[in-house]
């Protein structure tokens, strides 16, 4: 069913997904297509196959589809939301310390143009609680507050944050709820209308398992006339119907065959459990909770956060590196990262996280691990650990 290397352990799902490969065939038969006849593909047939895509995809993550934009990545949307805020010197945009550090620069590069501030939450990790989230992101509000972005899931951590109760008090103060949900759907129950922020980004790449390069960005109806996508195409000027619409549905020529797929990606996950995407999310998360515990016992360390707040990830902190800081590009591995796959064929990301020398371990769980791969992780850690305790 996936075209995984099976001499590898993969414990990193969440870092960017897997593709069935009957979701890989589906999406070379759109290609096919496509390339059979790219005018009428494009400019006749594809909007309306997209309108299609939205629909199951609204109905998926509990949203109109109306409100819905196909992007390539979560990314893609924070920017968007980022660049439609309009902010002044002096205001203030609000993360937490768990944000993801591609979105923290988007906030970081919009405040350094306008002589704005970005506030960071502090949330600690270990977390005995997810009252501490709610407590604190709600004391940093005040009337200079144009944004607040917040992790369903967070990614170097991988807590599911209280967004049931925090979104609607936020909103209710009047400040727009920016929602980083690039590893959310698929994982955990997303609802976003039961949720009501203003903006939801999202990848499907990651746990929907749909190809890479299939994404989406949800605005509010309240946001939709005045927004715009990042790129501006002949929807300005041109067409019938909402605005928002003419702008989010043609943003020049791309390759839409993973957004084409998505719904085929539904349908293969769904398929594989009795209880449909409810039995894959239950089982998954099942089996993150069972590995985070072997983890910890072999670290002799307490698990660092309850489980009201794992999907199907967990994290859990190492003891500290030695030596000098490593000194990394975004895409490169950590000194650990790179001994667990080179020595041992184990791929699960080992972060600095919050900083130097502290480090943390994240692992995920999807439906085609199992806990005898967890347990040759725990075996290995030990040994690797001690190891470079001791270089001079």
């Amino acid at each position: 069913m996936w075209a995984l290397d099976k001499d590898v352990t993969h414990l990193n799902h969440g870092g960017f997904g897997a593709t069935p490969i009957p979701v890989l065939e589906e999406q070379q038969l759109w290609r096919d297509r496509l390339e059979a006849n790219p005018t009428r593909f494009l400019t006749t047939e594809l909007a309306d196959r997209l309108a299609e895509v939205r629909q199951v995809l609204g109905s998926f993550v509990g949203a109109d589809a109306d409100g819905l934009i196909l992007l390539h990545n979560a990314t893609s949307g924070i920017n968007a939301v980022v660049a439609h805020t309009d902010l002044a010197k002096g205001d203030r945009v609000v993360t937490t310390s768990h944000d993801y550090n591609a979105c923290r620069g988007v906030l970081e590069y919009a405040a350094d143009r306008a002589g704005a501030e970005v506030t960071v939450v502090e949330i600690p990790f270990p977390i005995p609680t997810p009252d501490i989230v709610v407590d604190r992101v709600l004391a940093t509000i005040d009337d200079r507050t144009r944004l607040v972005m917040l992790d369903h899931v967070t990614s170097p951590t991988a807590l599911v944050l209280p967004l049931d109760r925090l979104v609607p008090l936020v909103e209710s103060m009047g400040v727009p709820v920016l929602i980083d949900g690039a590893h959310a759907p698929g994982m955990v129950p997303v609802d976003i209308a039961a949720l009501k922020p203003s903006y939801y980004a999202a990848n499907c790449h990651k746990w929907m398992c749909s190809p890479k390069g299939s994404a989406f960005l949800w605005v509010a109806p309240e946001h939709r006339e005045s927004f715009s996508p990042s790129v501006i195409s002949h929807g300005w000027n041109r067409g019938t119907g909402p605005r928002f619409r003419r702008l989010a549905d043609w943003m020049g020529t791309d390759d839409p065959t993973a957004w084409l797929s998505i719904p085929r990606a539904i349908d293969v996950i769904g398929s594989t459990h009795p209880d449909e995407w409810k039995g894959v999310r239950s089982h998954n998360r099942e089996l993150a909770l069972e590995a985070r515990r072997l983890l910890a016992a072999v670290l002799a360390i307490d698990e660092p956060a309850p489980e009201e707040m794992i999907g199907a990830m967990a994290t859990v902190p190492l003891p500290d590196g030695s030596g000098p800081e490593p000194l990394l590009r975004p895409s490169d591995e950590t000194p650990m990262s790179k001994r667990l796959f080179v020595e041992h064929g184990i791929v699960a990301p080992v972060s600095t996280w919050p900083r130097w020398p502290e480090q943390v371990i994240r692992i995920s769980a999807q439906i085609y691990n199992d806990i005898s791969e967890y347990e040759r992780l725990a075996q290995v850690l030990p040994e690797m650990l001690s190891s470079i305790r001791q270089v001079p």
